[in-house]
């Protein structure tokens, strides 16, 4: 049994439990031998119950963070198939045109499968929106006699499509590390105050002085991009819409990323490495710093010994 049904008829029962003792409750009296076996009945049952939910729980948990199996008893693995994913196939399914999408809707059950979550459309894996280098754009509604007509065409010269101007991306060539498949608030242990050192006299006999351990709470952001194309776009684009539609999607996420990551701080936003070094750096805001206040924010962040890396 699954597990919501699980938790569905516990909280079934104990809903029977309590309409039990309520009832003896307002007639001022204790529960009837009648009404005292249910209730103890019923309170088996719940703990029979929790027996399995934790078991479900368990096997939830480690099914998520387990290795992916193969789709279709093949013998290619989750990254593969994913890797080979595509979008439009997706959309076009998503959408109501025939199209082959078996890989893709095995792709999103299993990422269902993962996550614990219902899909409300169809999943996409992360990979498909990650770009190796210079990415971001912004994209509004694209159609065949929109926006996007430039891309439809009879006549054209696709090998030499003209991308976007976009910014460039500064977080993931500063070595920023990225954490994935976690799960809700994650604590990182963190080291508040180390053991100190102190000189004694030959014999003396040391001070105690107990590191202190901490933990820093990352609580989970979101962050989306969203974009419309006609089913004429889907049909009959060229270059491969594909990659342009995962491009974008890949530059507009980068870029939000980017920003959140050195700045953030606005509304849903995490705090970003700036915004929390302005505070202690005399640095008013990030409109227009003086050099002097330049240097001040290198040397507060060295005299709180936090220059371990490139400044």
């Amino acid at each position: 049994m699954k597990l919501p049904e699980l938790l569905e008829q516990r909280a079934a029962k104990i809903a029977e439990m309590r309409s039990l003792q309520t009832t003896a409750d307002e007639s001022s009296r204790d529960l009837s031998g009648e009404e005292r076996n249910r209730f103890d009945a019923l309170e088996t049952e719940v703990n029979g119950l929790d027996s399995q939910i934790k078991r479900a729980k368990t096997l939830d948990n480690l099914e998520r963070s387990a290795e992916a199996t193969p789709l279709n008893g093949g013998t290619r693995d989750f990254q593969t198939e994913a890797s080979r994913y595509s979008l439009t196939r997706a959309l076009a399914h998503a959408s109501g045109l025939r199209v082959d999408a078996g890989r893709e809707l095995e792709v999103s059950q299993e990422i269902e499968n993962r996550s614990g979550r219902k899909a409300q459309g169809i999943f996409a894996p992360d990979s498909v929106f990650r770009v190796q280098r210079n990415p971001n754009m912004e994209q509004r509604v694209v159609t065949s006699a929109g926006d996007g007509a430039g891309l439809v065409f009879e006549d054209g010269r696709p090998q030499d499509y003209i991308d976007a101007l976009r910014a460039n991306l500064i977080t993931a060539r500063l070595g920023a590390t990225t954490l994935s498949g976690l799960e809700g608030n994650v604590g990182i242990p963190k080291l508040a105050s180390s053991a100190g050192a102190e000189w004694i006299a030959e014999n003396g006999a040391l001070t105690s002085a107990d590191g202190d351990w901490d933990k820093v709470t990352m609580s989970p952001k979101h962050v989306g991009a969203l974009t419309e194309f006609s089913r004429n776009m889907l049909l009959q684009s060229s270059p491969d819409i594909e990659q342009l539609i995962r491009r974008d999607f890949a530059a507009s996420l980068a870029v939000a990323l980017d920003a959140a990551a050195l700045v953030g701080g606005g509304s849903n936003e995490p705090d970003g490495i700036i915004t929390q070094l302005i505070a202690g750096s005399g640095l008013g805001t990030l409109g227009g710093p003086t050099w002097s206040e330049v240097l001040g924010m290198i040397a507060n962040i060295e005299l709180a010994n936090a220059a371990t890396g490139r400044l």
